[in-house]
């Protein structure tokens, strides 16, 4: 099982292989949102983008979904400078592969 460690919290939780990290994070107590995003959030879809959290190493975690990409008018953005996203997710699109540190917004 792999390790997620929430670095901000100072919590070490462990979950199963390819398990959401949104639902993880949730069920282990973990405030992912602020202010009204905590009422007000797309429950999981990747459309409200509130749920951001610095996770190191990316390569432990699943690919980068289409939601999580920067878009402009509903079109992927292709010029933009991508060294902005290393390491940034949307946790709600994030699968656990290995032990990852987690840093939240809140």
């Amino acid at each position: 099982m792999p390790k997620v460690i929430f670095s901000n919290e100072k919590l070490n939780i462990d979950a199963a292989d390819g398990a959401n990290l949104r639902e993880t994070a949730l069920a282990a107590g973990i405030q992912l949102y602020r202010g009204p995003a905590r009422l007000l959030n797309c429950r999981g879809r990747g459309d409200c983008k509130t749920c951001k959290v610095k996770i190191e190493p990316d390569k432990n975690a699943s690919p980068r979904t289409a939601a999580e990409l920067p878009r402009a008018h509903g079109r992927i953005l292709q010029m933009i400078d991508h060294r902005e996203l290393i390491g940034w997710r949307l946790a709600c699109q994030v699968r656990i592969r290995g032990e990852i540190d987690v840093a939240t917004q809140c």
